[in-house]
């Protein structure tokens, strides 16, 4: 019996004490790191969507117009400068909120357009216009405690932080 190799239950049962310890102890900080993630990537994503609509309008020497509706936000080129979507006017993107991980909030702080919905619009030169014509916006991204600002200044400059 003295040669028997393997654990004994006694060793097993502390091996796994010392394991569901570390894991309660690990599971809050891998929580606040997801939330953090899910919060990051969508920051960053509409950071990008507010570069490729700046992009747009200089490159196509027109307006492009962002419009945030309660679904959805729609890229497109704002022929008239209504800061709406007419008929026939290209849609660069239009992207559902749903799309972003459950349980993310979002507020733009622009002006509203006729149809109540807020809207930004870059023109062809790259500076944003809201439909009261003023000049810094934000959209700032909430999950829990955290936000992450998307931000455009009067110049054109969008940033994230």
């Amino acid at each position: 019996m003295a040669n028997e190799k393997g654990f004994t239950s006694i060793e097993m049962l502390t091996v796994l004490v010392v394991v569901a310890i570390l894991a309660a102890v690990a599971m809050p900080d891998l929580l606040a790191w997801s939330e953090k993630t899910s919060l990051n990537g969508a920051a960053q994503n509409i950071y990008a969507n507010f570069q490729k609509a700046r992009q747009e309008a200089i490159k196509r020497n027109t307006s492009c117009t962002i419009v945030f509706g309660s679904s959805t936000y729609t890229i497109f080129i704002d022929d008239d400068n209504d800061f709406l979507q007419d008929a026939g006017e290209t849609v660069i993107l239009d992207k559902p909120w749903s799309d972003y991980r459950d349980s993310l909030s979002f507020n733009i702080t622009c002006a509203k357009n006729t149809d109540n919905d807020r809207a930004l619009r870059f023109t062809a030169t790259g500076f944003p216009k809201d439909p009261t014509e003023s000049g810094n916006y934000t959209l700032a991204v909430s999950k829990g405690d955290s936000t992450a600002n998307v931000r455009v200044n009067a110049s054109g400059n969008i940033t994230m932080d």
